[in-house]
């Protein structure tokens, strides 16, 4: 079962390293401090940890992808609407 404790703290170091790039040192240590503190402490397996940060990876760039792509048209056809008065 993945570490969805490991998935929250490598998806906040990815955003918070996005938006506030002085923080990355920081928000990885701490990333990495509960992936290992997940297994050390008999909570998970490594595999639990490596699946829970790679899962938040896929994520984030999925999310990147949908929003490049997916979700633009979507809004520039509601904007289009609003302007024709529709």
């Amino acid at each position: 079962m993945p570490s969805v404790h490991v998935a929250m703290t490598t998806w906040a170091a990815i955003a918070v390293s996005a938006a506030w790039p002085r923080l990355r040192v920081l928000m990885w240590s701490f990333a990495a401090a509960i992936f290992v503190g997940s297994f050390a402490l008999g909570w998970h397996y490594v595999s639990d940890g490596l699946a829970g940060a790679l899962g938040a990876m896929a994520c984030w760039k999925l999310a990147g992808i949908y929003l490049a792509y997916g979700a633009a048209p979507k809004r520039r056809l509601a904007a289009t609407a609003v302007e024709a008065g529709m």
